[in-house]
């Protein structure tokens, strides 16, 4: 705000003299700089001890500058600080750029103190929305200034411009958020990176376990009108009148109905193989193949069906300086719930399933990073489109191991190779258990094994931290049966299964489990797709190897 010094001297001391008139035992003064070029309207805060009613307004123009002094008794502010206690009307005005006339000290202790309350409201919020993917995603600090500014725009007339200029102005107004930010990350609530935050999973999880209830929101609102009560019908009043010349209708209107408001996805970072990718990004195929080689000439690019009838992926071939690649796409239309819903039925009661399709690809994605990290075989990520719910990851070359059970049963035995091949896929069933986390779809036909032996986990979508690990033992050892025929011999199934459950045990895989895998909670949900004779021969083989 470019304005002549002695100007902004003698403001503040008319400011001063206004707000001691009525608040004399002051304990701070500050006052909001506007966002736009002049004066405007200037808010001004006073938080001051034995004010009458606990709030009181002030509105006075002077030399065509109005401001509205905002008198709030310091028990009251500081509650509205800690616990929303006046509807943060007091509290907000710290989110905005403010100069303090008085109590510096007081008010930069409570600011900070706000600043963190409303950073970790944000990432609960952020948990609660995207519960696998959050602790995944890169964040740029100015989401959180974004998300506080609109979630509080219906009582800052102010929030609405700062949203605007926040690419412009987003990190010298960001530098304010920094202290609370080094404080989360010193908790461990938060991990700062190359400066972004990465949520911590165990913040997460907590939110998670927790839930946003109905009765802790009831709760909270029945509390906050009881402060509000207090104040009395002219304290309320005072609290809740907008400062001369605006309206709070008119504000809640400009935002809610703003087709310009900007997105704060936008802040949000997914890391891929090609680097960072903002959730509220969408690239057309011909820009994403320059993304993808983009020294390399680009030709002959041709997209076919890849997978089942129900799946949504697609085999992406070109050439690059004329040698041949090759990539997965993925799309997670909500149509495609036509497969899943009936599934999610079907399975009610024992296994959870995702449908919608944003759920389902922020699983494969959370869900990758998680094992990649970890070290189990998946394939990358190389770009993400969250805005067209599209993924484009790494095309694993090798045989589907649905088709080497099915030679197997054929034959009726397996050897040594296939033998140790179902050992290591237990094992590496065994290795996601130990990290807390479950496939989801774990049926064989979603492991590959590469030309050089390396066993390839190639659909997560169903994946997550926590889960139903008994489900996922049931449906890789019921699906062994699935490929049977009434004519074929079952000795090969109980074989496969038996060696995948010595593999999962000696990987460190719960006996517990398997023998629930035998449960007929299990059992029932397969028999529309695998012969009876053949769930009682892998249920049987269960209890054997559980001992």
């Amino acid at each position: 705000m470019a304005q002549d010094a002695p100007r902004r001297e003698e403001l503040e001391h008319w400011v001063r003299e206004a707000a001691e008139a009525f608040a004399p035992e002051m304990v701070a003064l500050a006052y909001t700089e506007p966002t736009y070029s002049g004066w405007g309207l200037i808010g001004v805060l006073a938080v001051a001890d034995g004010v009458g009613r606990g709030v009181q307004r002030l509105s006075r123009s002077y030399d065509e500058i109005r401001f509205g002094v905002l008198a709030v008794d310091r028990k009251l502010f500081e509650s509205d600080v800690k616990a929303s206690a006046l509807l943060e009307v007091a509290a907000g005005k710290l989110l905005l750029p403010y100069v303090s006339l008085a109590g510096v000290d007081y008010l930069d202790r409570w600011d900070k103190l706000y600043k963190r309350r409303k950073i970790e409201e944000s990432l609960a919020a952020l948990a609660l929305e995207h519960p696998e993917l959050s602790s995944e995603l890169l964040i740029d600090p100015r989401y959180f200034v974004h998300d506080i500014l609109i979630r509080l725009s219906h009582i800052l007339p102010q929030a609405y411009d700062l949203l605007h200029t926040l690419d412009e102005t987003g990190h010298t107004f960001v530098e304010a958020y920094n202290e609370a930010l080094r404080d989360l990350a010193r908790a461990e609530t938060i991990h700062i990176r190359d400066g972004l935050v990465a949520v911590d999973r165990g913040f997460v999880d907590a939110i998670l376990s927790r839930g946003a209830s109905v009765s802790d929101q009831l709760t909270r609102v029945q509390k906050q009108l009881q402060s509000l009560l207090k104040l009395g019908l002219r304290g309320v009043v005072d609290l809740l009148r907008p400062p001369s010349g605006f309206s709070i209708v008119e504000g809640m209107l400009s935002t809610a109905f703003a087709s310009d408001l900007p997105r704060n996805d936008r802040f949000l970072h997914f890391p891929t193989a090609m680097g960072l990718s903002p959730l509220s990004d969408s690239t057309p195929i011909e820009e994403l193949l320059a993304k993808l080689e983009p020294s390399s000439r680009v030709d002959d690019a041709r997209l076919r069906r890849f997978g089942g009838v129900l799946n949504e992926v697609y085999l992406l071939t070109y050439t690059a300086d004329g040698a041949a690649q090759r990539a997965i796409a993925k799309r997670y239309p909500n149509w495609v719930s036509l497969k899943w819903a009936p599934i999610a039925l079907w399975t009610l009661g024992t296994q959870n399933f995702a449908v919608l399709g944003r759920s389902r690809m922020e699983r494969e994605c959370a869900a990758t990073s998680l094992l990649s990290r970890s070290g189990i075989p998946v394939p990358r990520i190389l770009y993400t489109s969250f805005k067209d719910r599209m993924l484009l990851r790494e095309f694993v070359e090798g045989d589907n191991l649905a088709d080497i059970v099915k030679t197997v049963i054929k034959r009726s035995v397996s050897n040594d190779h296939e033998g140790n091949l179902l050992n290591r896929v237990g094992g590496t069933v065994a290795a996601v258990h130990g990290l807390g986390a479950t496939l989801g779809d774990c049926k064989p036909e979603n492991f590959i094994v590469t030309p050089g032996g390396e066993l390839f986990i190639v659909d997560l979508e169903q994946g997550a931290r926590g889960g139903n690990e008994t489900w996922d033992l049931a449906e890789f050892l019921y699906f062994l049966g699935h490929y049977a025929g009434p004519l074929d011999s079952l000795q090969g199934v109980a074989d496969l299964a038996r060696r995948f459950i010595e593999g999962y045990l000696s990987g460190g895989g719960s006996r517990r489990r398997v023998t629930e895998a035998a449960r007929l909670k299990y059992t029932k949900v397969f028999t529309p797709v695998t012969l009876p004779q053949a769930i009682y021969t892998v249920a049987r083989t269960c209890r054997r190897e559980a001992g």
